[in-house]
């Protein structure tokens, strides 16, 4: 079964159902490539030769559908059948080419419409706006900042009366504990070497005295430690540290208050006492007269 695809260029070329030992293998190569190199576009425009196609492939082809397609779908089922080779497209010599019937190759095709791409982007104007829009919510971000800090930044003029009492309290203690640490540093100073109006006094005619033996005190034996028992609800300042302790309803301790070193960073800061002891390492929590 063979039919006459198209004509071009002083050659017919045909379409053949199957292979044959006796085609000419120039023949078949040279077909195949006129196919491949066609312009669908315009063979879709060709309605004679779009019919010619779907005639053949109707006839020699029992499964092929007959319902009605698109031109450009029985060119495409043409070519994956010629790549199987359930087709071959054989070339003939001796026929001149018509006017009408080019086979798709033309020196004049059909105008196109240019493809539309966007707008070439304006990378300089685009930062300018970007810049901008960032500068815009860096001030928004800092305002924020501002106001929150002024909001929550206390003063004495912004202490509410029910928070006065605790202020003046921990301010009175703190004062406290460096008088007596004061007081506690004039009086070994008197006891090593004494002092009278600003001089220092010599040890005149005391009596000579030989050095023993120094004893071990353990560790128990601590000139600065605080004590561990206290009178209840009653508050003990360290004269040497500083540290102010705080003895709960049995007397033992319920919280130290540091102020003389760092512990996490923080300076002052307070240890909670529970039935476990003297809180250590991350559970140390800070302090400030300021804290509501």
């Amino acid at each position: 079964m063979t039919t006459e695809l198209t004509r071009y260029n002083g050659y017919r070329y045909v379409l053949r159902k199957g292979r044959s030992l006796t085609d000419d293998a120039e023949k078949t190569r040279a077909g195949r490539a006129m196919l491949m190199h066609a312009d669908m576009v315009i063979w879709e425009s060709n309605a004679a030769l779009v019919a010619r196609v779907e005639s053949f492939l109707q006839k020699g082809f029992s499964w092929y559908s007959r319902s009605p397609k698109p031109a450009r779908e029985t060119l495409q089922t043409l070519l994956a059948y010629v790549r199987d080779g359930a087709v071959i497209v054989l070339e003939e010599n001796g026929v001149a080419t018509s006017v009408f019937e080019n086979g798709g190759f033309t020196f004049d095709p059909p105008a196109r419409e240019p493809r539309r791409g966007p707008p070439p982007l304006d990378y300089a104007a685009r930062s300018a706006a970007h810049a901008a829009s960032l500068r815009e919510y860096n001030d928004v971000i800092d305002a924020r900042i501002d106001r929150e800090q002024r909001l929550n930044s206390p003063s004495f003029e912004d202490t509410m009366p029910l928070d006065m009492p605790f202020l003046l309290s921990v301010v009175g203690m703190v004062s406290r504990g460096m008088n007596l640490a004061r007081q506690a540093e004039q009086k070994i100073t008197f006891d090593s070497g004494g002092f009278a109006d600003g001089k220092t006094t010599q040890l005149g005619n005391a009596a000579p005295f030989e050095l023993g033996e120094i004893p071990s005190f353990g560790d128990s034996f601590d000139i600065a430690k605080t004590p561990n028992e206290g009178d209840p609800g009653t508050w003990y300042t360290n004269p040497g540290s500083g540290q102010m302790r705080l003895y709960g309803d049995t007397g033992a301790p319920v919280v130290d208050l540091d102020f003389d070193h760092v512990h996490l960073k923080m300076q002052p800061h307070a240890h909670n006492w529970t039935e476990n002891g003297r809180a250590k390492g991350l559970d140390v929590v800070p302090f400030s007269p300021w804290s509501r």
